[in-house]
């Protein structure tokens, strides 16, 4: 990953994928057994495939900030950028007035980026696949009385071809910035104090795989999560109008599909950020 970020190049597109993703095959099964043929035992199974959209929003999010669309620029301290620009709007009609930066020059270097001015960049894999699911259970049943059935099962799920990010919460696009790498001065600047009260002093040579661009995120397949779960269950009715429903729920779920550093993936595979080891539900009317 670092060598293709290194080598990336910023270019216009006729289409965001080089292929459509119709066709998807997610064949799903299940089996049912009495076991003694009375209705008192009963062992179920299932096993079947799903698949996640690709949305609008997983491609076009990333590409919003690409030229010739508004773009940020990043600032350095040294001279190499433009400076930031601090101004109020003085009109009441767009762009209200407001002082842009300017850039150092307005032609494309030989890998797409500005001169500069490092913009933040996005992209897409454009052989992208729809992330897949992976689920398979299997219970057993038992009648303990006329109108109350007791069960114990399994299930478990994989999922795979996920894709890098998106397991952030409220995300609005699944991507990450791939130039999060450990070493990164970006975020491993050598950083002193000084006299009280004043900021730290630090020191460092900022940086990139490429610099050609700022911060680049980047959507591609790769992560994946697991999930394990034991299921007691009890359910039934009582006389005419009542009715019970319990269960208890022992899980573990952990993925590489949030948002973790590029440099971390996919070496770290911690728990989910969803995950709920123990579960109890009870209703009863």
């Amino acid at each position: 990953m670092a060598e293709q970020v290194a080598n990336g190049i910023n270019k216009q597109q006729k289409h965001v994928y080089n292929q459509d993703m119709n066709w998807i095959f997610s064949p799903r099964t299940g089996v049912a057994w009495d076991v003694t043929g009375s209705g008192k035992w009963v062992v179920r199974g299932g096993y079947g495939i799903y698949r996640d959209w690709v949305t609008l929003g997983n491609a076009e999010n990333n590409l919003k900030g690409n030229p010739p669309g508004f773009v940020l620029p990043t600032f350095y301290n040294n001279g190499s950028t433009s400076p930031p620009i601090f101004g109020y709007g003085t009109q009441n009609t767009y762009p209200f007035g407001f002082p842009y930066p300017a850039f150092h020059g307005t032609a494309l270097d030989a890998k797409g980026g500005i001169p500069g001015a490092q913009i933040g960049v996005g992209g897409v894999d454009g052989n992208l696949k729809s992330p897949y699911t992976e689920t398979w259970s299997a219970a057993v049943e038992r009648q303990v009385t006329k109108n109350m059935v007791a069960s114990i099962g399994y299930v478990g799920q994989h999922s795979g071809d996920l894709q890098y990010g998106g397991g952030s919460s409220f995300g609005h696009s699944f991507s990450g910035d791939v130039y999060a790498f450990e070493g990164d001065l970006l975020k491993h600047l050598t950083c002193t104090p000084t006299s009280p009260g004043e900021p730290a002093s630090c020191v460092g040579t900022q940086t990139r795989l490429n610099s050609s661009f700022g911060a680049v995120n980047y959507t591609f397949n790769g992560p994946w999560s697991n999930y394990s779960a034991l299921i007691l269950a009890v359910k039934g009715r009582f006389a005419q109008r009542g009715f019970v429903t319990a269960s208890y729920t022992r899980s573990v779920s952990k993925d590489n599909s949030g948002a973790l550093p590029i440099g971390n993936y996919p070496t770290e595979y911690p728990l989910s950020n969803n995950d709920f080891p123990n579960v109890t539900t009870y209703h009863r009317k």
